[in-house]
């Protein structure tokens, strides 16, 4: 029991120091994603195209993050077309505004096609919900 005791204690000391949770972001670079999050709660996945998945709560409806597959491959394509400022931080709403003028540039838009106009309203929302985050892009180049 004493052990126990004591482990809890331990516990509950570290948890109190435990700095709270940041947006961050995370780039993996074998499988060209950027993962995106504002909460450490435990999400589901749902996804919008090839390209965006939304992460929702769990439990809650509630958007607290996103996934952007092909982030490196759409990071040399933006700096190729000189897209990307020479500074280190690539602001993240930027990517996702270009992944929606390409999906834009290449789809039907013909006024019934409902499921463009949903991937346009998922890749607006995305927009909005990072915000200002910016990526550092040297996990890019480092990778």
């Amino acid at each position: 029991m004493a052990v126990e005791s004591r482990t809890a204690e331990l516990f509950t000391r570290l948890y109190a120091k435990a700095k709270p949770f940041e947006p961050t972001a995370y780039f993996d670079p074998e499988m060209d994603q950027l993962l995106y999050l504002t909460s450490n709660a435990a999400y589901r996945a749902e996804r919008v195209d090839a390209r965006l998945t939304i992460l929702w709560d769990a439990h809650e409806l509630r958007i607290v993050g996103i996934k952007l597959k092909g982030f490196r491959s759409l990071f040399d394509e933006l700096k190729a077309e000189g897209l990307v400022e020479e500074s280190r931080f690539l602001p993240l709403c930027k990517a996702i505004s270009m992944l929606m003028e390409r999906m834009v540039a290449s789809a039907n838009t013909a006024s019934d096609d409902l499921p463009y106009r949903q991937r346009a309203t998922w890749y607006k929302k995305a927009e909005e919900f990072v915000g200002g985050y910016r990526f550092d892009e040297r996990q890019l180049i480092a990778a």
